[in-house]
């Protein structure tokens, strides 16, 4: 299940567009490679209140390990940040996206990754206002979900791998 931890006042919240297309893009990539990923709202529906904005680390646990049918073994939490630097020219456009993989019942921090927008990225609007950085970071939001998604990916690869290998050694004893 991927959740967006959007405690921070400076991270883009969940019910923007740029989150929801980072969102898709990272669910997208997650089932490419051949993970079972839960839509949360689908699988909390009627257990709690949805569309809530500005989570905690703490809630979205708790949600996650409640979470029995189907049960989640391992969550994305994202984080996203977009801001601006404006300038006599052009607006600096600044935005990144964090993820981290967490396993549910033990806490126990997988992996992360976090992409950033390129330093150069700057449009040509110099009084660029939120309705604009909304528009520009989600231009290029598709490809840094793409970029942490394929990172955290191997990251879980690799652990599903090593988890298997563990198993087996340990039948075997």
């Amino acid at each position: 299940m991927i959740v967006g931890e959007d405690d921070d006042k400076d991270t883009i919240p969940r019910n923007s567009r740029i989150f929801k297309r980072v969102l898709n893009e990272m669910t997208y990539v997650l089932n490419d490679e051949g993970f079972d990923v839960f839509d949360e709202t689908a699988v909390t529906l009627g257990k709690y209140v949805q569309g809530r904005i500005r989570r905690n680390d703490a809630e979205i646990i708790r949600i996650a390990k409640n979470q029995t049918k189907p049960p989640i073994d391992v969550i994305v939490v994202m984080k996203i940040f977009a801001n601006l630097r404006r300038y006599d020219s052009h607006t600096q456009i600044i935005a990144r996206v964090e993820g981290r993989l967490l396993r549910v019942q033990s806490g126990q921090v997988i992996g992360g990754f976090e992409a950033s927008g390129p330093s150069n990225w700057t449009t040509s609007h110099p009084k660029c206002n939120r309705q604009c950085l909304l528009e520009e970071v989600g231009k290029k939001s598709k490809d840094l979900a793409r970029t942490v998604s394929d990172v955290l990916s191997m990251k879980l690869k690799d652990e599903v791998s090593s988890t298997e290998t563990s198993s087996q050694s340990s039948s075997l004893t």
